[in-house]
């Protein structure tokens, strides 16, 4: 896990965030540690972290749960920078390797990076196993968070192929930018939070199954609209460039930014905005993107809309690339690297993407010929909200049945469903039906458009209550909408959907509509 933050462990930014201004909690203040060297050890970089130094500490005894005696023997250093340290660690009761995050604390504040790890759970985000506190001779309080250890970065295997003097092969671009977006999707979208430094050496890689897992929240925080933020944050190449403008009110969209820069990397092999310096990286920016207009400039930062820039056309984006790149490979890297925040695409919009396609094809497998890492197992808590259309373009068809609390699995393609004669006035008149159904219930179901497809129609009857989808389920490829009334009786029945309001209240709302429905022509 060689992950480096920008920023010691309880800095605080310009307004009074909560993380700033917070009590550590007593018990944690009365934690202790011992130290047992077994061994002659090593200073490593002077960080007060010793090879063959073991760590014992005790973890449960809340909540009822009994307490644990856990000794890590640290083996290597994999990182380091402002913060404090990252090594490697075995823990010597269960033989599993882990990450040890070292970092000097505050004791006046609560640590922001422990209280986000704590908020997160996802299979694209590295994940905290427990934390501890230790101090030195000099009475400082560190900070020790316990990570599951993932051995190599998208940033050295970046660095392998150039040695090799290849491109990285696109399956794997692809494989690593969707899981980099979904754990995105998953911060920015459930989590309320901004990385604010995504970069190559921020993606750790699993070199065997190449699943991804996105580290250090050091720099993360919740981004609240009208409270400044520091701008100096994230990493150079992939900074935004609102944040070279110098603005403290900026959105989740910085990281957008940051992993186009990436996905840009990965496709060139080199950084794609290469700066010295601040001003230097701008102009690596304007180099591709052109000069901002002032609309643009406006949205980065208001305060600099009266500067002058020298004028510098955009460099067309398929002249970046080599001839033989996928249009939508640089298709998607042009919708992620505006200048305007609020143009980029989010992360969950990402996902669905085009250049993801082959990600969704059942078929695909890697260069050894093994399947790809999980990419569809979603929990009902990361589509919250998503609308149908979208879910239906994320979520392949074979891979429905790992999300069925959605019911997308009874969506049929239109392939399946040509030439059923579907009655466009039928379809009408079961969504008023469901409309006036489930009003009373506080569901609202997506406004009716033109129905082409019969995919569209069923689509169309997802309704979402409280945030939560909730799907027609029973079958729609077993029966086929009549011209007949005395169908609709039967298709209702036919709807899971009886679950969620009262039986009684359907079938008098049906009879109301069946005498409407029988001087009509369909």
């Amino acid at each position: 896990m060689a992950s480096v933050g920008v920023a010691p462990a309880g800095a605080r930014e310009p307004s009074g965030h909560a993380a700033g201004v917070d009590k550590l909690p007593e018990e944690m203040n009365d934690m202790k540690i011992r130290d047992d060297k077994e061994m002659e050890a090593t200073v490593v970089d002077g960080n007060g972290t010793e090879t063959g130094h073991i760590i014992v500490t005790t973890i449960g005894g809340r909540n009822g749960q009994p307490k644990q005696t856990i000794s890590y023997m640290a083996e290597r250093v994999v990182g380091h920078g402002s913060f404090g340290v990252v090594f490697q660690a075995k823990c010597l009761e269960t033989g599993e390797t882990v990450a040890i995050k070292k970092v000097l604390q505050d004791k006046r504040y609560k640590n922001r990076e422990l209280q986000t790890m704590r908020l997160l759970d996802h299979p694209n985000v590295v994940s905290l196993k427990h934390c501890f506190f230790s101090t030195t001779e000099k009475d400082e309080l560190y900070l020790n968070l316990v990570l599951e250890y993932v051995p190599e970065t998208v940033h050295r295997v970046i660095k392998h192929y150039n040695k090799l003097n290849q491109r990285m092969p696109l399956i794997y671009v692809k494989l690593y930018t969707y899981q980099i977006f979904r754990a995105l999707s998953y911060i920015h979208r459930c989590i309320g939070v901004c990385h604010r430094d995504i970069k190559p050496q921020n993606l750790l890689v699993n070199p065997h199954t190449h699943q991804v897992k996105l580290c250090d929240f050091g720099s993360a925080k919740v981004l609240v609209k009208g409270e400044p933020n520091i701008s100096y944050i994230c990493s150079r190449y992939y900074r935004a460039p609102e944040l070279i403008f110098g603005a403290t009110e900026y959105t989740s969209a910085i990281d957008i930014w940051s992993a186009g820069c990436v996905l840009a990397e990965l496709l060139l092999g080199q950084p794609l905005f290469p700066g010295d310096s601040g001003v230097d990286q701008l102009v690596e920016i304007i180099k591709v993107l052109g000069t901002p207009t002032r609309e643009e400039i406006k949205c980065m930062n208001p305060n600099y809309t009266e500067f002058k820039f020298p004028q510098i056309k955009a460099h067309p984006w398929h002249k970046i690339f080599h001839k033989r790149m996928p249009p939508e490979a640089v298709d998607l890297v042009s919708r992620l690297l505006q200048y305007s925040p609020n143009l980029r695409c989010t992360a969950l919009d990402a996902l669905t993407h085009p250049f993801f396609d082959e990600l969704r094809d059942p078929n695909t497998r890697l260069p050894n010929g093994r399947f790809l890492p999980p990419l569809f197992n979603f929990k009902a808590h990361e589509l919250k909200g998503v609308s149908v259309e979208i879910l239906v373009k994320l979520i392949p068809e074979h891979a429905r049945k790992q999300c069925s609390f959605l019911g997308l699995e009874v969506i049929p393609t239109d392939d399946n469903l040509n030439g059923r004669g579907i009655k466009v006035r039928v379809v009408q008149f079961v969504m008023k039906l469901l409309r006036m159904c489930l009003m009373p219930y506080g569901v609202a179901i997506v406004p009716m458009r033109s129905f082409g497809t019969f995919s569209t129609f069923v689509a169309e009857c997802l309704a979402v209550r409280e945030g939560v989808c909730f799907a027609m389920e029973g079958g729609f490829r077993n029966w086929v909408i009549e011209s007949d009334a005395t169908n609709v009786i039967n298709v209702i029945r036919s709807l899971h959907l009886l679950k969620m309001f009262v039986m009684l209240f359907v079938m008098q709302t049906v009879v109301q509509f069946t005498t409407l429905l029988d001087k009509e022509t369909l």
